[in-house]
């Protein structure tokens, strides 16, 4: 069975009490039929049930994996640190939020 992936996701919803654990697999668009998915969940499924795991879902999604393009992230140093103040305006989510990724 060749499935050609591009993620695998879990989650879980809450509603008003927290729903099953979702497991997503996304594939790429086109080549998953309708039989493979469902004979690839419940190998899942199988196999999580060999380690006594149940009540998980399995769903399929298509979906198309890209690697985001930008400068690195800058570390993460202490408040006392030099770099600091400089460092924190140069982020971009407080260039667009006015908060920064990470504290120290």
């Amino acid at each position: 069975m060749d499935v050609f992936w591009a993620s695998l996701v879990w989650t879980f919803f809450i509603d008003d009490i927290p729903g099953p654990v979702v497991i997503w697999i996304g594939v790429y668009p086109g080549p998953t039929t309708a039989d493979t998915a469902h004979d690839v969940s419940e190998n899942v499924l199988g196999l999580l049930e060999s380690y006594e795991i149940e009540g998980v879902e399995v769903e399929w999604r298509e979906s198309v994996f890209w690697r985001a393009v930008g400068p690195p992230l800058l570390r993460i140093v202490g408040n006392n640190h030099a770099a600091v103040d400089v460092c924190g305006a140069l982020t971009a989510t407080t260039a667009i939020l006015g908060v920064p990724i990470a504290t120290a």
